[in-house]
C-alpha cells in the first residue's frame, strides 16, 4: 500500500523532471520535433498520443460547474 506522502513525493519527482516545478505547471505545453507523443502538456506533461487529453476534457465536461463544458 502506498501512503499519501509516498504518492505526493512520486508526483513531485515527476513534476520536477517534466516541468521544473514541484507542483508541476498546468499551462506548460511542449512540442519537440520527432517526439512520438506529438505534444506534451499539463502538470506532469502527459502526451497527446496517450489519449489523456480526451479523458481530461471528458471529465471536465462532466462537472456541473464546467464553465466551458457545453462549448467543448
Amino acid at each position: 500500500m502506498v501512503t499519501q506522502l509516498q504518492k505526493l513525493t512520486a508526483q513531485a519527482i515527476v513534476n520536477i523532471f517534466e516541468t521544473g516545478k514541484v507542483r508541476g505547471d498546468y499551462g506548460k505545453v511542449t512540442l519537440l520535433r520527432g517526439d512520438p507523443g506529438h505534444l506534451t502538456y499539463g502538470r506532469s506533461q502527459t502526451t497527446l498520443a496517450s489519449g489523456n487529453l480526451y479523458l481530461l476534457i471528458k471529465d471536465y465536461c462532466g462537472q456541473a460547474e464546467a464553465s466551458y463544458g457545453g462549448a467543448l
